[in-house]
This record gives C-alpha cells, structure tokens and sequence, in this order.
C-alpha cells in the first residue's frame, strides 16, 4: 500500500512538473520553438510539445509543429550521422566524435544516430586497439636491440652502478612487454588472427626465448590449419566453379543437339568429356554424335559427287561446304570444294569472253571437271 502511494505521487508529481513546466513558456510557445529550431535544440521543443493535450486551444496547430519539428531533427539526425561518418573514414576521427556528441545532444533519442554513433566507437576501439599494439612492437623492438647492447655496457664496466639500474629496469620492462605480446598472440590466435599473431609471438619469443615455446607451437600449428583450410576452400570453389561449368554446357549441349547444329553439340561435348569423363552418358553420347558427323560427312561427300557429276557444280560446292563445317580437318572435303571452286571460276571467266571465240578452252574445262 505503501509503494502504490509513492508511485501515485510520483506520477501526480510528474504531471504537475509537466503542466507547470508547459505553463512557463504557454505565453509565448511558438517563439520559444522558433528559437529552439533555430538552435537545433529540438528535444527541448518535442519535449514540451509532448506535454501539451487535445484540450489545449491550440492542439491542432501544435501537433502540426511537432510534425515538423520531428521531421526536422530526422533530416538533422541522418545529415550529422553521414557528416561524422565520411570524416571517419577520412581519418578525422577528433571531429567526427565531436560532431557525434553534439548531433546526439541535440537529437538523443534518434535510434540512426544512435546506431551510427555506435558502429564509430565499435571502429574507434579497433583503430585505438591497433595504434596501442604498433606502440607495443615498436617498443619490443627497441627492446631486442638495446637490452644486449646495455647487457654490454654492464659486463664491460660492472661497476657503474647507474647503468646496472637502468639495465634491471630495461629487464623488467622486458618482462612485461614479453608478457603483454604472449597475451595478445594468443588472444589473436583465438579469433584466427594469425597475421597479428605472426607479428607478436615471434617478437616475445626474440624478448626471451623460453617465454612461450607452447605459444609458437600453437602458432605454427594454426598457420599450418589454416594453408590446409585455404587449400580445402580451393579446392571447393574449383569443384564449384566446374559443376557450373558443366551445367552451362549440358544446357548448350542440348539446345545445339535439339536445333540440329551437330558440329557445335559434339563440340560442347567433347569439352564435357574433358571436365567430366566419369559421366558414362555425356561419353556414350559423344561418341554417338561422333558417328553421326562421319556418315553425314560422308552422305555429303557422295551428294556432291554426284552432283559434281552431272555438271551442277555450285550445288555440289553448297553441300560440300555444308561437310566441311561438320569436318573441317577433312582433306576430301576441301580437295573437292577446290577443284569446284576452280571449276566455278574457270566457267565464269569463260562466259564473259565474246561468242565464237575458240571452244578448246570450254572443252578442257569440261574434261577437267571428271
């Protein structure tokens, strides 16, 4: 009973401050919005115009201007969020946070801004977390290069105590770096980062040898997963890739063999024989078209003999042609189609000479015909 009158004050109490707050700016409402708009203040002006109720003489009017207002800080929202986003990726990462904050001061509760606002601090962390392990290599390997050079110094002159100081406090530096890059190798080795983990093993291992033997081994056996995952992806993308392949000729395949076109289809499929010759059909029916190219060749060539025959050499040149685009390696073929064509052409030369001129030459043309 208590807390059910704590939450009824609270909610009165809340109604009060709202009416109250509302009543402050009542007298001059619309200037107070203008100014906030113009200001880019534009939670402070949906917030009290959230306050105001239909009964309000001026209800309409108001949630019109909510209207615009709201659509207004969107349109602000949406600009600040790809302003602040293209300054990101130009590296100006100082001015797009700032401009961020300010966008989301103005305009906290647009879930785009806040969206976008989040993925900047997710790329904001990585590019910290980048420049923190480019400062930690890079004091590494000073570290690999000045520890045995003020290993040196000591054992050249034991006694000067200054330098034996500052070489303990390089050692225990050492330590802790080692310490940080065996962390991070192994942290980069659980999410198969092992390009970074190639970087900072090694180097803790250079730091002091017997750090992390373990580590190494994990390194090498993870790079070694990774070449034999990248030959297995190959490997799939290759069978992949074929399959596809193989697919595009069986359609090509049939569609020449359906129109007839029997030099393309035994083409395609040859090539099929190629890329898959375990499938005993695409072979069988290979080897079918294969037959069927020589007895039609063969029809062809005995065609045009006979045509040649009797003297009607362009048809026997046309069904000659059409063999040699079954069989174009076929020498029969274009022996025939040259003794037509020189034939053709003897005749044609022939009939443009003036009548009665001497008939020898017609009469050697013609017996050269058979």
């Amino acid at each position: 009973m208590i807390r059910l009158r704590w939450a009824i004050a609270a909610l009165f109490g809340l109604q009060l401050g709202g009416c109250a707050y509302l009543e402050t700016v009542e007298g001059d409402l619309n200037h107070k919005l203008d100014g906030w708009v113009a200001q880019r203040e534009y939670d402070k002006a949906l917030a009290v115009l959230n306050y105001v109720r239909p009964g309000h003489p001026q209800y309409t009017e108001l949630m019109d201007r909510r209207k615009s207002i709201q659509e207004a800080a969107d349109a602000y929202a949406t600009e600040a969020a790809e302003k602040a986003a293209s300054l990101a990726r130009n590296g100006e990462m100082a001015e797009a946070h700032a401009l961020y904050r300010e966008a989301l001061r103005l305009t906290p509760d647009d879930d785009t801004l806040r969206n976008a606002y989040e993925v900047f601090r997710a790329g904001q962390a990585e590019q910290v977390d980048r420049l923190n392990r480019e400062l930690l290599v890079t004091r590494a390997e000073w570290l690999t290069k000045a520890l045995p050079l003020h290993r040196a110094l000591v054992e050249t002159d034991p006694y000067d105590l200054a330098e034996s100081r500052y070489l303990h406090e390089l050692e225990s530096e050492s330590r802790q770096v080692t310490s940080r890059l065996v962390a991070e190798g192994r942290s980069a080795l659980e999410r198969q980062d092992i390009k970074t983990a190639s970087l900072l093993l090694p180097l803790a291992s250079q730091l002091d040898p017997a750090s992390e033997v373990a580590s190494l081994e994990e390194l090498r056996a993870a790079q070694a997963e990774r070449s034999r995952q990248a030959r297995t992806e190959q490997a799939r993308a290759t069978a992949r890739k074929r399959r596809q392949e193989v697919q595009a000729l069986k359609l090509a395949f049939e569609e020449a063999r359906a129109e007839a076109r029997l030099r393309e289809a035994h083409e395609v499929a040859l090539r099929l024989v190629e890329l898959d010759a375990a499938d005993a059909e695409i072979t069988r029916v290979a080897e079918e078209l294969d037959r069927v190219i020589r007895e039609t060749v063969q029809a062809r060539l005995d065609e045009g003999t006979s045509l040649y025959s009797r003297g009607r050499f362009e048809e026997a040149l046309a069904v000659w042609r059409v063999a040699e685009e079954l069989d174009p390696g076929n020498e029969q073929v274009r022996a025939n189609i040259k003794r037509a064509s020189r034939v053709i052409n003897r005749l044609e030369e022939l009939s443009s000479k003036q009548p009665g001129q001497d008939e020898t030459e017609l009469s050697a043309t013609n017996r050269g015909r058979e």
